[in-house]
């Protein structure tokens, strides 16, 4: 058999051949660069180089270099500390799997710069960091401007760093659940922390989500934020008032005292009035605020959520059809007999036609009203 050294000096013929190339990487992984580009790119071939010499992945194709299959062999073949140091190759091997910070030498679980570097590549691979590097204050601000989540690993010491936890909120405000609890019952640091990011309230003390001053800051910016208050807050009718002008859903919130109010009711129904699925029952039975709520928006699911009583309410029927005709299926069944309203449902959208009763479809009279090209589609 020809000796595997040969193969660089073979003709393409030879570094194509399969059974060739196979043979000769088999005793020297190396002479893989010597393969056609089309061997190099041979799952079979690339692996059974790298399986006697890891350092061969150099020579692969650029689809099995990052072939994750590919990559753990290579790296469980060579354990050399010039292998374990090769930044190209380690760096390839993180983006795919934290799991090969296993194989880093000690020497770089050590390094500075290349956690500096490493991180941006991975950044939760600080959980498996020295302590050195865990307590060093630029590694961990560098790391929680990329993930805030990830102060969790800091050491105590850097945990307890206003910046540094700052920084983590506003990047990601559940970092806040793994902040200090003095952080977390702090005024000064409160307030400055929801301002950068309003959702990290949820995992403040409730001394902070009872704060006035605090809460009405947060909901002002971000009325669903309301959530995160104290029941009393939510019983405040300033602070439930610009949540909701913020956030008209954030109705859903307020307490149930405040659910009673008209007035509030009304409020944010004239702001967005599909709100009305979240009004008491008493309230959807409210002629005034339904009217409002069929008026100003043309959902056709706002008439769902009125009461039956309104459902059957000719005033209330009439409105809504005008503004979205697909609205009548909605409608009580006495209503969808009633010619003048279904006319109106049918003008608007030709669709309500599926939803009048079976009466009008029948109806030679009723069917003369309706276009001849909608009467000759349904009738």
């Amino acid at each position: 058999m020809l000796s595997n050294e040969l193969l660089k000096f073979a003709s393409f013929e030879y570094q194509n051949d399969f059974e060739f190339v196979f043979n000769a990487v088999k005793k020297d992984g190396s002479m893989l660069k010597f393969a056609s580009c089309e061997l190099r790119d041979n799952f079979d071939i690339v692996y059974e180089a790298i399986k006697h010499d890891g350092f061969a992945l150099e020579f692969a194709s650029s689809r099995l270099k990052n072939n994750i299959d590919i990559i753990k062999r290579a790296i469980s073949v060579n354990e050399c500390e010039v292998f374990n140091n090769s930044w190209d190759f380690l760096s390839k091997a993180l983006k795919f799997d934290i799991s090969f910070f296993d194989f880093v030498s000690n020497d770089l679980k050590n390094n500075i710069y290349f956690f500096k570097e490493i991180i941006k590549i991975n950044p939760d691979i600080i959980e498996f960091a020295s302590f050195e590097i865990k307590d060093n204050y630029d590694i961990i601000l560098d790391i929680v401007r990329i993930n805030g989540i990830n102060i969790k690993h800091a050491s105590t010491r850097l945990k307890e760093d206003y910046f540094i936890c700052m920084e983590a909120i506003k990047n990601n405000y559940y970092s806040a659940l793994f902040i200090p609890d003095f952080f977390k019952d702090n005024f000064d640091f409160a307030f400055e922390a929801i301002k950068n990011n309003c959702y990290s309230l949820e995992f403040f003390s409730n001394d902070i989500k009872n704060n006035f001053i605090i809460v009405k800051e947060v909901v002002s910016k971000n009325g669903l934020c309301l959530n995160y208050a104290s029941e009393k807050l939510k019983n405040n009718i300033e602070i439930v008032e610009l949540a909701i002008i913020n956030y008209p859903y954030s109705y859903k919130y307020i307490s149930k005292k405040l659910k009673t109010n008209y007035d509030l009711a009304f409020k944010v129904i004239k702001l967005k009035g599909y709100c009305l699925k979240l009004l008491s029952r008493e309230l959807r039975d409210n002629f005034n605020i339904v009217m409002e709520a069929i008026s100003n928006n043309t959902n056709s699911f706002t008439l769902f959520y009125a009461s039956n009583n309104l459902k059957d309410n000719y005033n209330i029927v009439m409105e809504a059809v005008k503004k979205n005709g697909y609205r009548l299926k909605f409608a009580s069944p006495n209503l969808q007999k009633n010619p003048e309203i279904c006319l109106e449902a049918i003008k608007n959208n030709i669709d309500a036609y599926h939803f009048i009763d079976k009466s009008l479809k029948n109806d030679k009279r009723f069917l003369s009203y309706i276009t001849p090209s909608t009467h000759h589609e349904h009738a």
